[in-house]
């Protein structure tokens, strides 16, 4: 993950989301152990994008109220 794309985060949520790539591409990779053409077999994340409040810099987290963003890619 290009971490300094999101060096507008701070590092508690930068956290989180190599966390999410993680959890993300290692499902992936199971899941074509269980595939059985070639084609299938080769398949790949190219990329994964993250948009919404948290890709422009606008979250909102408030505590009193309980409300905060979610993460969208």
């Amino acid at each position: 993950m290009d971490m300094e794309r999101l060096s507008h985060l701070p590092e508690k949520k930068r956290r989180e989301l190599h966390r999410v790539a993680q959890i993300i591409f290692e499902e992936f990779d199971e899941s074509l152990k269980t595939k059985l053409s070639e084609k299938a077999k080769r398949g790949r994340i190219l990329k994964l994008i993250l948009f919404g409040s948290y890709a422009r810099g606008n979250w909102v987290e408030d505590r009193k109220s309980g409300y905060l963003s979610d993460y969208a890619c």
